[in-house]
Formats: structure tokens, sequence, C-alpha cells
């Protein structure tokens, strides 16, 4: 991911996250959330302060995913993938994990937190290998959300 990059990858975040969260986070919280988290100076920080991957089609943005960096005991954690709607289920989301697999040097597992009734965040989990280790009660922005811990061992 580059600077130039910051304005799309917010545009994909809002788009997915509107979708994905419809039905589970309030308007509200959600957009507090994505204010916060992908303002561009905090993007712009967390790009210097984890492996940031983007996603092209045809020259366009289409997606992106961000991991922090591997800890002393080969641990790190998926913090964010998103993908238009339209190319979701079509093995993207495998293909960026894949890459951030291969760039991370001395990685031995990967965790992701994911609410429990994202149905298709979980399918990608599974699909990919990821097991679940504990389901937890998230304070999220003030809402308790249901919260799968999941790994992949690799």
């Amino acid at each position: 991911m580059k600077l130039e990059d910051i304005s799309k990858v917010r545009e994909i975040a809002y788009k997915v996250y509107e979708v994905t969260y419809e039905h589970i986070i309030p308007r509200t919280i959600q957009e507090n959330f994505l204010q916060l988290v992908y303002a561009p100076k905090r993007l712009e920080q967390r790009m210097s302060q984890s492996h940031f991957y983007i996603v092209e089609v045809q020259d366009e943005i289409i997606g992106f995913s961000s991991f922090s960096h591997v800890d002393t005991e080969g641990n790190c954690e998926l913090l964010a993938m998103y993908l238009l709607e339209q190319y979701q289920g079509q093995k993207i989301g495998s293909l960026l994990l894949r890459r951030a697999i291969n760039d991370m040097n001395g990685l031995c597992s990967i965790t992701m937190n994911m609410e429990a009734d994202n149905v298709n965040g979980i399918k990608f989990g599974l699909a990919n290998n990821f097991c679940s280790v504990e389901l937890y009660l998230d304070d999220f922005e003030g809402l308790k959300l249901l919260t799968n811990r999941m790994k992949l061992i690799i």
C-alpha cells in the first residue's frame, strides 16, 4: 500500500463495513469506528506499524488487508481484510493471506478476531484452515459482541 492509496482504502472500508455489519452493529457505532480507525492520518500511521496489502483488478483497488508485525514468538494478527462485495468468494482473500504468509519471516501463527455473526468472515477463516480457539464478549464502542478468536498455525 502507498500513501496515494489511502482514499480508496477508506472508501472500501466504509462500503464493506456497512454491508458486513448492517445487522450486527448499529450505524452510529459503525460510523464512529470507521471515522477513528480509517482517518487518513491514522491509516498513514498504521501503514508504518503493520503490513498493509492492496489488491487491484485492472488497475482498480478492490480490497486490502492489514497484518501486525510478527512478534518474538512468531505470531501475528490479521487486523483487517476487506474486499468489495462483488469480489468476495473468489479466493482473493486467500491470495492476500498467502502473500502475507510468504512475506513475513519467522511466522508461526496468525490470529484473527471475528464477530461471531460475521458469517462470511468465519467462512473465510475456516476455508483457510483457521481454527476457533476462543469465544468471548468484546466491548465494541459500548456494544457487547460475541467474538470468535481464530488461529492459523503455519
